[in-house]
């Protein structure tokens, strides 16, 4: 509430370019993924699955290092 209007705003900048990256980050591990996956003919499930994993280990992994 003591903020000034400029902080808050700039505050809201920041936290969409970082939720831009976050979108980006996620395409492209996903593009990634759709690739390496028609190259080992993995289906579409265990291509969710591996993704799934590979997300809440990547999170889980980031929060224990803060």
């Amino acid at each position: 509430m003591n903020d000034s209007f400029t902080r808050r705003v700039y505050d809201a900048f920041l936290t969409f370019v970082l939720e831009l990256f976050v979108i980006l980050a996620w395409h492209g591990m996903w593009s990634i993924e759709d690739l390496l996956s028609k190259d080992h003919d993995l289906s579409n499930e265990k291509s969710a699955w591996i993704s799934l994993i590979v997300g809440i280990l990547t999170n889980s992994i980031i929060f224990w290092l803060q």
